[in-house]
């Protein structure tokens, strides 16, 4: 569906659009072989994948590592409960100035959930 920037799968030669015909010599639409295939792997594994793209199969190893080293998940990490806190900060300040109006009890209620999404 989608490659991360500097990724290993990027680093690999995979594109969008490439179609994943195996993964490790397991089909992909073997749903139990995949669940067995992600029990067994670690993070340093070699994976290999084997892509179709514009109807030419080739394999292509890929080197599982931690998300942690892609700059756009660390700072979506960090982003996000960000985020949520401004929510839950602005419900919060709304609901104590007026808690008998039912509107702020709803408008609290709204911005909590969207906080813990």
């Amino acid at each position: 569906m989608m490659i991360f920037p500097s990724s290993p799968a990027e680093k690999a030669g995979i594109h969008d659009g490439d179609f994943i015909q195996s993964i490790n010599g397991v089909c992909t639409c073997d749903a139990e072989g995949l669940k067995k295939l992600d029990d067994r792997l670690h993070r340093g594994d070699v994976v290999v994948y084997r892509i179709e793209r514009n109807g030419v199969a080739r394999d292509v190893r890929v080197p599982l590592r931690s998300q942690l080293h892609w700059h756009v998940f660390v700072v979506s990490l960090i982003i996000s409960p960000l985020v949520g806190l401004v929510f839950f900060v602005i419900g919060s300040a709304i609901f104590w100035r007026r808690p008998d109006d039912r509107r702020s009890v709803v408008f609290f209620a709204m911005t909590t959930v969207a906080a813990v999404y």
